[in-house]
């Protein structure tokens, strides 16, 4: 990159996880019968949970973390937001908790490990969302397609990725303890006829 051109804030992947993508929670709708499935994230609602929480607009881009997240390096302070399933979390070593923005210095590393609990995928979200190329109205990655979120493909060691500018007008802040979502084992499934 040139000297003269102002790098947006980076994140760099020192750990993929298993199956890290950048999702937002929306996704491609409209596009199935030329092949393109919706994409976006499996549980848009944890995304759009995480969103909140850092203050971004509503369809800002994540992470969705599978069964286990990445390591993260982040070159400048941010704020971020950890939902969905539950997995261990720290930043520098330190262990933090899911459903509540969390500051990070400039410098620090997110480590997003294993599954803690039920459920499957966790979504994180930073102020200002994963910048990238909208593809078919949408950030998310299509895998299969080679297309969306970061080069089309989940994310490897050495990505970097760049902070959007997708914030709302609003602070970061928790969630009221009402609103945050009870992940278990078990479902209640309604017929409708």
């Amino acid at each position: 990159m040139s000297a003269e051109v102002a790098a947006a804030p980076t994140i760099v992947v020192e750990e993929p996880g298993l199956q890290t993508t950048v999702q937002d929670s929306q996704g491609r709708l409209g596009f199935w019968m030329v092949g393109v499935p919706p994409s976006g994230a499996m549980d848009a609602h944890s995304l759009d949970l995480a969103n909140r929480m850092v203050a971004n607009e509503a369809n800002a881009a994540g992470l969705e973390c599978t069964v286990t997240g990445p390591t993260l390096r982040f070159r400048e302070a941010a704020v971020v937001a950890l939902a969905g399933a539950e997995m261990t979390a720290a930043i520098d070593g330190y262990p933090i908790p899911f459903w509540q923005p969390i500051p990070v210095a400039a410098g620090s590393i997110l480590t997003i490990g294993a599954l803690a609990g039920p459920g499957m995928r966790a979504y994180r979200a930073v102020r200002g969302g994963i910048d990238g190329p909208v593809v078919l109205g949408s950030r998310a990655t299509f895998t299969v397609g080679n297309f969306g979120g970061h080069c089309g493909r989940t994310l490897a060691v050495g990505d970097e990725l760049a902070v959007g500018h997708d914030v709302s007008d609003l602070g970061p802040s928790p969630l009221p303890p009402q609103t945050t979502p009870r992940i278990g084992r078990s479902w209640t499934l309604a017929a409708t006829e």
